[in-house]
């Protein structure tokens, strides 16, 4: 740092931090529905707000590396986002249908942040971006009989980024992305007691980000059997094979800086995540007021995206924080599940035992097993849900086993009303106020870290919504999809 090498650099640092989030939704939905057509178009609008959010923490630094004994940290941050789609339903006869929709959305965001420690000149950064996108879904259907249909679909997904940096860094980063996929889906029922759902297909991923290009078809794929041992108990089992792209936040061609000694960089290069999932659900069903499953699942994640922190360039100082595809992970779990439903169903009685088994390989090679248990009581009276839940502690690994944490457990109430169209729902977290504590270990080659977390005080979260009907409402169930978040590129978000 300053052109200094030091054999070791430790923070410590004791604080508080906290966090806003404002957000309004609105959506207009106009339906039109005939013998053989249906018709939805939507027109939404999504508006997010991050009034001020910040951290202020005690730190000391080994060998006197800043004369600071404090440091503050403050973001805040706004984002509008119009939204249209439709969707189309077609039935030809009663062999031949056809479904298909498009969207497009385009979302302005605004984020700021400001980090300062001791006397240190503050460090600024700032994106404002703008961002567009757009997609295409077309299933055709044909069923000859009720013992088996074939469907394709084909769907297309673009997305367009441009993220202008102040601050640390001071550039442009123009990027677009798309994913177009074919699946070719085949289901035969002999029986009510069994059948089977083929789903080959092809997916092409293809990204550009500044001069860079990558393109890259792969297979996919989804096998499903289900089997009906008797009335009461039934067997379902699932195989997939399937990619993830990286997101456009981790693949900018920027590097900004976070404090004194750590920076961001995104990577270009990265390269799609595989995927091996496989699952088995026994699911049983006694008496009426009872049923019970357990759940069994494995999945193989190849290439999986993990952070790499390396020494900085003697102009920069510090560590560079980028990220990469590292190695392989194995993931075990078993899931049991029973409810219970009393006084003509109106309460309802969960409790959901978890075993868990990951492995990972590599450089940072780790194993961990976990039991956690879950579980909650509802209750329904007319429109009103009264709900309380318990959440057991918790232990995980993350990144190939360079991360490594910890959280308690935790009660949560809610409420919710609703009567056809207007919709309120009340929620409190951590109700015995136990303080909600957690910690995350994360081991690196040039930098590693220990941090506790402890929250003071219940969390509460309200959300009210209205729906006007205007017009003949055909369906009394139509509901009116709410507007999604749009994905951002700016890096780390």
């Amino acid at each position: 740092y300053n052109g200094v090498q030091y054999g070791n650099v430790k923070r410590e640092y004791d604080g508080h931090s906290w966090s806003r989030n404002d957000r309004i939704s609105a959506g207009l939905n106009a339906r039109y529905v005939s013998d053989k057509i249906t018709t939805t178009h939507t027109l939404g609008f999504r508006w997010n707000r991050n009034p001020g959010s910040g951290s202020v923490d005690a730190e000391n630094w080994s060998r006197n590396l800043f004369n600071s004994s404090s440091s503050v940290s403050s973001s805040s941050g706004r984002s509008a986002s119009p939204q249209l789609s439709g969707r189309y339903q077609i039935k030809f006869d009663p062999r031949w249908s056809m479904f298909t929709s498009w969207n497009y959305g385009y979302s302005h965001n605004d984020n700021h942040s400001t980090y300062c420690s001791g006397e240190l000149e503050p460090i600024y950064n700032s994106t404002e971006e703008d961002v567009h996108t757009a997609g295409l879904f077309f299933v055709p259907t044909f069923k000859p009989s009720e013992k088996y249909f074939a469907q394709i679909y084909l769907s297309s997904n673009m997305n367009w980024f441009s993220t202008q940096y102040a601050g640390s860094a001071d550039r442009k980063v123009d990027q677009w992305r798309g994913m177009t996929s074919a699946t070719l889906r085949f289901a035969w029922i002999p029986s009510k007691k069994f059948w089977i759902d083929l789903q080959p297909g092809l997916n092409a991923t293809y990204w550009k980000v500044g001069g860079m290009d990558y393109s890259k078809v792969e297979p996919k794929g989804e096998l499903n059997l289900f089997f009906r041992i008797s009335r009461q108990l039934y067997v379902t089992a699932r195989v997939s094979y399937f990619s993830l792209a990286p997101s456009a936040s981790q693949s900018g061609d920027v590097m900004v800086q976070q404090n004194e000694l750590m920076w961001m960089q995104g990577n270009p290069s990265l390269h799609n995540e595989i995927s091996w999932w496989q699952s088995v659900d026994v699911v049983w069903m006694p008496v009426d007021w009872f049923n019970a499953s357990l759940s069994s699942k494995y999945s193989r994640n190849n290439n999986v995206l993990v952070n790499r922190y390396a020494v900085a360039d003697a102009e920069y100082g510090g560590v560079v924080n980028t990220y990469m595809n590292g190695g392989s992970e194995d993931r075990y779990s078993l899931f049991g599940f029973m409810n219970a439903n009393f006084f003509d169903n109106a309460l309802h009685v969960q409790l959901q035992p978890e075993l868990h088994y990951a492995k990972s390989y590599g450089e940072y090679a780790d194993n961990i097993s976990r039991f956690r248990l879950r579980g909650g009581v509802n209750y329904d009276i007319g429109n009103c849900n009264f709900s309380v839940s318990y959440n057991g502690p918790e232990k995980y690994i993350n990144k190939l086993g360079m991360e490594r944490g910890w959280h308690s457990d935790q009660w949560n109430f809610s409420f919710t009303y609703g009567n056809g169209d207007l919709y309120l729902s009340v929620g409190v977290s951590d109700i015995f106020n136990r303080s909600f504590k957690s910690w995350t270990e994360l081991r690196g080659d040039v930098y590693s870290s220990v941090q506790h977390d402890y929250s003071i005080g219940r969390s509460l979260n309200v959300s009210l919504s209205y729906t006007f009907g205007y017009g003949k409402k055909v369906e009394k169930g139509i509901d009116i999809d709410s507007p999604q978040k749009i994905e951002s590129g700016a890096l780390g978000s």
